[in-house]
C-alpha cells in the first residue's frame, strides 16, 4: 500500500503501476525479486544494474556476486559483461582468511598484493570461483576474473556509506582492467 496513483496525473501513475494477470494492481519500485514459498518476497536487485550480453541475455548481478561471496575467501566481487560476449569479475580476496591460508601453504608473511600474483594463490582462488559458479547458469558465468588487492570501501568512493556497489565508480577505477579481461588477459574461471 504505496499510493493510490499520481495526484491530476494519470499519465504518471499509469507508467509507475501495473495490472497483475489477476488483477491486482503493483507499484513499480524498480527492485527484481523471486516469490518465497508462494507468498514472500524475495529482493534480488535492481533492474538499473542488470545489463544485457551480446547474445541477448540479461543477467542480474548482484545475486550472482552474493553466490561468488559467499566463499569464505572472497570478500567482494564486481561482474560486469555490458554488451560483451561473457560475463567477468574482479576478485578481492578476503584479506583475514587469505592471510591464514597463506600462512598454511607457506606463504607467509606476503602482503595482499605479492599474494595475489602467486600461482598457488591464483589456483585456489579460481577452484573457489568455479565451485561458487556451479550454480550459476551457463551465460551467467564468468569466463575471466582478475584479483584486486585493495578493498571496495566508502574511503576509496567504491562503496556507499550503506555498503552498496557504487558499480559506475568501480567500472571508471578498473575500466582497463575489466576491458583487458574481454580481449584475453585475465585468468580463467573455467
Amino acid at each position: 500500500n504505496v499510493m493510490v496513483g499520481y495526484r491530476n496525473n494519470k499519465q504518471a501513475t499509469e507508467e509507475t503501476f501495473f495490472t497483475s494477470k489477476d488483477g491486482h494492481r503493483f507499484f513499480r519500485s524498480g527492485d527484481l525479486g523471486k516469490m518465497v514459498d508462494g507468498k514472500f518476497l524475495k529482493i534480488t536487485g535492481r533492474i538499473k544494474e542488470q545489463f544485457k550480453l551480446e547474445n541477448g541475455k540479461y543477467v542480474v548481478p548482484a545475486p550472482l556476486e552474493d553466490a561468488i561471496t559467499r566463499s569464505q575467501f572472497i570478500a567482494q566481487c564486481f561482474m560486469h559483461g555490458d554488451n560483451k560476449p561473457f560475463t567477468a569479475v574482479l576478485v578481492v580476496p578476503d584479506p583475514i582468511e587469505m592471510t591464514a591460508w597463506a600462512e598454511k601453504n607457506g606463504l607467509g608473511g606476503m602482503s595482499m598484493d605479492d599474494l595475489i600474483k602467486e600461482q598457488k594463490v591464483v589456483d585456489f582462488l579460481q577452484q573457489e570461483l568455479v565451485s561458487a559458479c556451479g550454480v550459476l547458469k551457463a551465460y551467467e558465468r564468468p569466463k575471466k576474473w582478475t584479483p584486486l588487492a585493495v578493498p571496495f570501501s566508502p574511503d576509496n568512493q567504491m562503496l556507499t556509506a550503506k555498503l552498496s556497489m557504487r558499480r559506475n565508480n568501480i567500472l571508471k577505477a578498473y575500466g582497463d582492467i575489466v576491458e583487458d579481461m574481454f580481449t584475453g588477459k585475465g585468468h580463467d574461471v573455467f
